[in-house]
């Protein structure tokens, strides 16, 4: 776990494109500061490591690919890996546009 002052320049370094890769619990998604960082960037690719995170975060997962198609960014893409468990779950909730 971060320090307040290490998550501060973490997410500093994400917004200026100093940083390619962001490994955050998707938990995090919840955090008006992660937000602002994240539709400051253009996101290339999600990759979530747990299906039932998936279901929880559905609507906002649908709303982060909304904005970047709206503000010039195109579709998300979210790679479900290997786990085919994963890749059910988000056809199961109409998110398979999003997979990679």
């Amino acid at each position: 776990m971060l320090s307040l002052p290490e998550r501060h320049d973490a997410l500093e370094k994400v917004r200026m494109g100093d940083a390619a890769i962001l490994l955050i619990s998707p938990e995090q998604l919840r955090s008006p500061s992660i937000r602002r960082v994240l539709q400051q960037r253009e996101v290339g690719l999600w990759v979530l490591d747990e299906a039932n995170c998936v279901l929880l975060f559905a609507a906002e997962l649908r709303a982060i690919d909304t904005w970047n198609r709206a503000n010039g960014y195109g579709p998300t893409r979210i790679d479900p890996g290997f786990d085919p468990a994963m890749k059910a779950v988000f056809e199961g909730l109409w998110l398979n546009d999003l997979l990679h």
